[in-house]
């Protein structure tokens, strides 16, 4: 499966030395030499927790939702994420109404809560979730807990570093990948600091040639949360039913 995430509209200790750090003012010039750092300290990364928007750029701009929230991921099993909590909320192209969905599993149980209509649908097979769970579930940035985070970018057909930029506060690398299919491509922002992604713009062809482009800014970031116990395990709210056929 491969990790990248395109398009919306198809909808513990962790040693100092595995996240590189970098001394001030020693700036970096080779890009897969950065890719190789992101690699080593998402590699390091068990569990994560951050704040995220996502919109769609160009083409892709009017038909995407514009959607903000949070996201907690812990872990990975055979292609996604092991554990994970994402809170988003969804708003659709030319309309003021923001739409909330919870989006999570524990292992065992995956859910997706409508808070609009107050139903949490649940059953043992992430399909449950449907498409009502698919906004929530793109804020998930799985390179944090990918098993190979940046392989794909670091055997990519091209790469370039084009500069520096802050995002979110952040002083970050700017990185452009080619990947081998040559109709994907991206932008990486990776902090100076620790060299975790801090956004990242993905780009390709659509059907009639046009360049869609989606974007995912994170702010918040923070590795190995304290987050108390069980904080992936589905909590009903009170007055909501529950629901064990798929969502819609």
């Amino acid at each position: 499966m491969n990790k990248a995430i395109f398009l919306v509209l198809g909808l513990g200790m962790i040693p100092a030395a595995a996240y590189a750090l970098q001394a001030k003012g020693d700036e970096l010039t080779d890009p897969l030499e950065i890719l190789k750092k992101a690699d080593a300290a998402a590699k390091a990364v068990e569990s994560v927790k951050y704040k995220v928007s996502y919109k769609g750029r160009g083409a892709a701009g009017a038909q995407a939702p514009t959607i903000e929230g949070t996201v907690l991921m812990d872990g990975w099993f055979e292609s996604a994420p092991d554990k994970f909590l994402c809170e988003a909320n969804v708003k659709q192209p030319g309309s003021s109404e923001v739409r909330i969905i919870t989006a999570g599993s524990d292992t065992r149980t995956f859910y997706v809560i409508d808070h609009q209509a107050k139903v949490a649908y649940v059953d043992v097979f992430p399909r449950v979730m449907g498409s009502i769970g698919r906004p929530a579930l793109s804020l998930r940035m799985v390179e944090f807990v990918h098993p190979s985070p940046f392989s794909h970018e670091i055997n990519s057909r091209k790469q370039e570093l084009r500069g520096t930029k802050k995002i979110g506060g952040e002083d970050c690398y700017e990185v452009y990948v080619v990947y081998t299919n040559r109709l994907l491509q991206a932008i990486w922002y990776f902090s100076k600091k620790n060299f975790l992604p801090r956004s990242v713009i993905r780009r390709q062809s659509g059907p009639s040639g046009e360049r869609l482009e989606e974007q995912w800014t994170l702010t918040d970031v923070v590795v190995d949360p304290d987050v108390g116990k069980d904080p992936f395990k589905l909590r009903l709210p009170a007055g909501y039913t529950q629901s064990h056929d798929p969502a819609p």
